[in-house]
Protein backbone atom coordinates (compact mmCIF):
# COMPACT_ATOMS: atom_id res chain seq x y z
CA UNK A 1 0.00 0.00 0.00
CA UNK A 2 3.19 2.81 0.61
CA UNK A 3 3.84 1.97 -2.93
CA UNK A 4 0.50 2.68 -3.76
CA UNK A 5 0.28 5.80 -1.71
CA UNK A 6 3.58 6.81 -2.45
CA UNK A 7 3.17 6.52 -6.71
CA UNK A 8 0.73 8.95 -6.27
CA UNK A 9 2.28 11.25 -4.21
CA UNK A 10 4.90 11.81 -6.86
CA UNK A 11 2.37 11.79 -9.40
CA UNK A 12 0.46 14.34 -7.76
CA UNK A 13 3.75 16.45 -6.96
CA UNK A 14 4.76 16.30 -10.65
CA UNK A 15 1.22 17.61 -11.73
CA UNK A 16 0.75 20.96 -10.01
CA UNK A 17 2.92 23.44 -8.14
CA UNK A 18 0.24 25.45 -7.49
CA UNK A 19 -3.66 26.48 -7.28
CA UNK A 20 -4.95 29.03 -9.87
CA UNK A 21 -7.07 31.83 -8.55
CA UNK A 22 -10.42 30.91 -9.17
CA UNK A 23 -12.45 28.00 -8.88
CA UNK A 24 -13.85 26.08 -12.19
CA UNK A 25 -15.83 22.75 -12.57
CA UNK A 26 -15.59 23.13 -16.22
CA UNK A 27 -11.48 23.00 -15.82
CA UNK A 28 -11.48 20.32 -13.26
CA UNK A 29 -13.42 18.11 -16.19
CA UNK A 30 -11.15 19.61 -19.14
CA UNK A 31 -7.82 18.39 -17.19
CA UNK A 32 -9.42 15.01 -16.43
CA UNK A 33 -9.84 15.03 -20.09
CA UNK A 34 -6.90 15.71 -21.25
CA UNK A 35 -4.92 13.68 -18.90
CA UNK A 36 -6.91 10.67 -19.94
CA UNK A 37 -9.22 9.84 -17.02
CA UNK A 38 -12.37 7.73 -17.95
CA UNK A 39 -15.44 8.56 -16.84
CA UNK A 40 -18.84 7.48 -17.69
CA UNK A 41 -21.10 11.03 -16.81
CA UNK A 42 -19.52 14.04 -16.81
CA UNK A 43 -22.72 15.53 -13.61
CA UNK A 44 -21.67 12.72 -11.49
CA UNK A 45 -17.55 13.33 -12.20
CA UNK A 46 -18.00 16.96 -11.30
CA UNK A 47 -20.33 15.77 -8.03
CA UNK A 48 -16.73 13.26 -7.26
CA UNK A 49 -15.11 16.91 -7.69
CA UNK A 50 -17.51 18.86 -4.47
CA UNK A 51 -17.00 15.66 -2.83
CA UNK A 52 -13.21 15.80 -3.03
CA UNK A 53 -13.45 19.65 -1.71
CA UNK A 54 -15.98 18.80 0.70
CA UNK A 55 -13.93 15.67 2.14
CA UNK A 56 -10.99 17.47 2.75
CA UNK A 57 -12.18 20.96 4.14
CA UNK A 58 -14.20 19.30 6.77
CA UNK A 59 -11.43 17.10 7.96
CA UNK A 60 -7.82 18.09 6.12
CA UNK A 61 -5.47 15.15 7.38
CA UNK A 62 -3.34 12.62 6.14
CA UNK A 63 -6.13 9.97 7.42
CA UNK A 64 -8.71 11.54 5.13
CA UNK A 65 -7.09 11.83 2.67
CA UNK A 66 -6.12 8.66 2.21
CA UNK A 67 -9.95 7.09 2.70
CA UNK A 68 -10.20 9.86 0.12
CA UNK A 69 -7.15 8.26 -2.22
CA UNK A 70 -8.88 4.73 -1.33
CA UNK A 71 -12.60 5.49 -2.27
CA UNK A 72 -11.37 6.46 -5.88
CA UNK A 73 -9.03 3.53 -6.18
CA UNK A 74 -11.06 0.78 -4.55
CA UNK A 75 -14.41 1.40 -4.49
CA UNK A 76 -14.75 3.66 -7.58
CA UNK A 77 -12.64 1.37 -9.79
CA UNK A 78 -10.36 4.40 -10.59
CA UNK A 79 -6.56 3.54 -11.01
CA UNK A 80 -3.95 5.08 -8.59
CA UNK A 81 -3.19 7.32 -11.27
CA UNK A 82 -6.21 8.72 -12.17
CA UNK A 83 -6.95 8.70 -8.48
CA UNK A 84 -4.26 10.71 -7.46
CA UNK A 85 -4.95 12.91 -11.48
CA UNK A 86 -8.71 13.39 -9.95
CA UNK A 87 -7.58 14.66 -6.13
CA UNK A 88 -5.23 17.15 -7.84
CA UNK A 89 -7.49 18.45 -10.46
CA UNK A 90 -10.49 18.88 -8.03
CA UNK A 91 -7.62 20.75 -5.55
CA UNK A 92 -6.47 22.86 -9.00
CA UNK A 93 -9.43 23.84 -10.27
CA UNK A 94 -12.56 23.43 -8.33
CA UNK A 95 -11.52 24.23 -4.43
CA UNK A 96 -7.97 25.53 -4.74
CA UNK A 97 -8.49 26.67 -0.82
CA UNK A 98 -7.99 22.65 -0.35
CA UNK A 99 -4.11 22.86 -2.05
CA UNK A 100 -2.40 23.45 1.01
CA UNK A 101 -3.80 19.90 2.27
CA UNK A 102 -2.85 18.42 -0.80
CA UNK A 103 0.80 19.65 -0.91
CA UNK A 104 0.79 18.08 2.71
CA UNK A 105 -0.52 14.49 1.94
CA UNK A 106 1.56 14.37 -1.15
CA UNK A 107 4.80 15.33 1.08
CA UNK A 108 4.01 13.08 3.75
CA UNK A 109 5.24 10.16 1.41
CA UNK A 110 4.16 7.28 3.93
Amino acid sequence: MFKVFASAALLVAGLASAAPAQADQWDFISNLDSRGVYYTDIFEMINTGKKICATIRNNPTKSSLDALFLSLTRVEGFAPTEGAIIVTAAARHMCPDIWPAVQRWRDSGE
